[in-house]
């Protein structure tokens, strides 16, 4: 699986699971919903778009790379650059996670 279909595939998953994650607590005596959904929501679609800008050829001007490494610099074939590695390290714990990616 690319890198990218394994992102937006748990990216959708954290959407779908957004509504479970509120909670109910108690702030100075008075029980209340501290919803968090809207947080998550947003952090998918933030998600989403560093995965579509990087789906293709890009620059990530900060990459911790060779210069000479243009195939990851560029993100191409199966080795992606540094920004996607670090996006699906938050997934590392998921069965369809590629050890070669990262931790």
């Amino acid at each position: 699986m690319r890198i990218i279909g394994f992102l937006l595939d748990r990216i959708a998953e954290d959407e779908k699971n957004a509504s479970r994650w509120s909670r109910v607590e108690v702030r100075d005596g008075v029980l209340g919903t501290y919803v968090i959904e809207d947080r998550v929501v947003a952090g998918c679609e933030a998600k989403r778009r560093i995965v579509a800008f990087h789906d293709g050829p890009h620059e990530c001007p900060r990459a911790p790379l060779p210069e000479n490494d243009r195939a990851a610099w560029f993100g191409v074939g199966d080795d992606p650059c540094p920004t996607l590695r670090m996006v699906a390290s938050a997934y590392a714990d998921h069965p369809d996670h590629d050890p070669a990616w990262g931790a």
